[in-house]
């Protein structure tokens, strides 16, 4: 298992922070670096929870979104994946600061190949700086 704990400090509200991460709408695979269009679908969404598919012809999961707005969290279970198994997702923590917010990401990790494996290694020396700036550029695009 390896586990990738990342904060993004953006000057938009959590709230706006929080719709960007929970928007399953058409403009996501534009803002979101790791998510193509042949990869992503959504398979069903509630208020506060969705189903969907998202990755790239490299790596894609299919997730459990749920979120709760009052607490500013958002946890996202992998259900199905070419490269994760059970165990991993996506936890994101929101917290306002006097100009914006910081997002904490967590990121859980359980290789289910070879494949998942040698991308573990890879976390190590650069899944800090590859998801801060996913992150980042998706926050700045608004998604």
């Amino acid at each position: 298992m390896s586990v990738l704990d990342v904060t993004i400090t953006t000057s938009l509200p959590t709230a706006e922070v929080l719709r960007i991460l929970t928007d399953f709408e058409g403009r996501r695979s534009a803002a979101w670096r790791g998510v193509d269009d042949k990869h992503f679908a959504v398979h069903d969404v509630g208020d506060d929870w969705a189903d969907v598919t998202e990755g790239n012809r490299f790596a894609w999961e299919r997730e459990r979104y749920q979120w709760d707005a009052a607490k500013g969290t958002v946890s996202v279970t992998t259900t199905d994946s070419n490269l994760w198994g059970p165990g991993s997702g996506w936890e994101y923590r929101l917290t306002p600061t006097q100009v914006g917010s910081e997002l904490h990401v967590r990121a859980i990790r359980n290789p289910k190949n070879l494949r998942g494996r040698v991308v573990v290694l890879l976390l190590r020396p650069f899944g800090k700086k590859l998801t801060a700036g996913n992150f980042s550029r998706a926050l700045a695009a608004g998604a």
